[in-house]
């Protein structure tokens, strides 16, 4: 994963520098395509009823959440309780 903004900053830094000719340049030289995604509807049919399964559930998990953050509070994991 890269960090945007950190990247557009160097591409800017190395047109400015000489180390490419221009901007277009520089974003051409140090970017390109990441790994692409397509739907899977045989997927997309699972997690609607896992959907479906998660809406029924929630309000009897919601008042359980404080707790849980409670409990995953760095303090709290260092204390051991």
């Amino acid at each position: 994963e890269t960090e945007s903004t950190c990247l557009g900053a160097g591409m800017l830094a190395a047109a400015a520098v000489g180390m490419h000719g221009s901007i277009k340049e520089a974003a051409e030289a140090m970017s390109g395509t990441g790994a692409r995604y397509e739907p899977d509807e045989g997927r997309a049919a699972v997690y609607d009823r896992l959907y479906d399964v998660y809406k029924e559930i929630y309000p009897s998990l919601r008042p359980l959440f404080p707790k849980l953050t409670q409990a995953l509070k760095p303090e709290t994991l260092k204390a051991g309780a």
